[in-house]
């Protein structure tokens, strides 16, 4: 009986996954050719000031701020300013090849949340890399890739008026701890002006909403 059980629970897997697979296909070359035009793109400048809110360890903090990548090649080289409304610094961080030093940091905050949140905005500036494989079901879209640490994630793309934007990202950082990182607000040169960093795990979750003053002159 037990043997039977398990091949109708088998035969009603197998038909579930039938019924789900044709939904999302494998995305055609012209998919795959446009995701990548699009990360090629992925940007060509980055918006220098900012407003940002900061939950974590049950706390809430806004402030205003200053992103400073010195070059549009190399978009995880970069120094990060957050200032209170009333004019304390939050954090100021630098960050340059995958290290993060804190400069300064408002007393109270731990310092390991926002090392931790430096690293992931390092991740959120970037494109993903190493693509691996794509899939498409519509106007969407999602591009598997490996970042250069190893760590495996998929980017989700979606067609609107006729323009692919990359919506979100989610990478898996080790076991049950996910960063996601969602972009919205597109400007008329296809730079996101809205960012918002999730770490469950960690206890955090940051809204970026940048102006269209930018960091870089190229």
């Amino acid at each position: 009986m037990a043997r039977i059980g398990w091949t109708i629970l088998g035969c009603c897997l197998l038909a579930c996954l039938l019924a789900v697979l044709p939904a999302c296909q494998v995305a055609p070359a012209g998919t795959r050719e446009q995701v990548q035009e699009t990360l090629a793109r992925w940007p060509g400048r980055t918006p220098k000031t900012f407003f940002v809110t900061l939950h974590a360890t049950g706390q809430r903090a806004t402030a205003s701020g200053f992103l400073d990548v010195p070059s549009p090649a190399d978009p995880q080289t970069f120094r990060i300013t957050a200032l209170t409304e009333l004019g304390y610094v939050l954090f100021d961080v630098s960050a340059a090849g995958g290290t993060v030093e804190v400069r300064r940091i408002l007393p109270g905050l731990p310092q390991m949340i926002v090392t931790n949140l430096c690293r992931d905005v390092m991740l959120a500036l970037a494109p993903p890399e190493h693509l691996e494989r794509f899939a498409s079901k519509g106007n969407e879209s999602l591009a598997y890739f490996k970042t250069a640490d190893g760590h495996h994630g998929h980017a989700h793309f979606e067609d609107t008026e006729g323009v692919r934007r990359l919506r979100s990202v989610e990478i898996e950082v080790g076991g049950f701890d996910k960063l996601t990182v969602e972009y919205g607000d597109y400007d008329a040169d296809g730079r996101p002006l809205r960012m918002t960093l999730h770490r469950p795990l960690r206890g955090y979750t940051l809204l970026l909403r940048f102006t269209a003053r930018y960091s870089t002159t190229s």
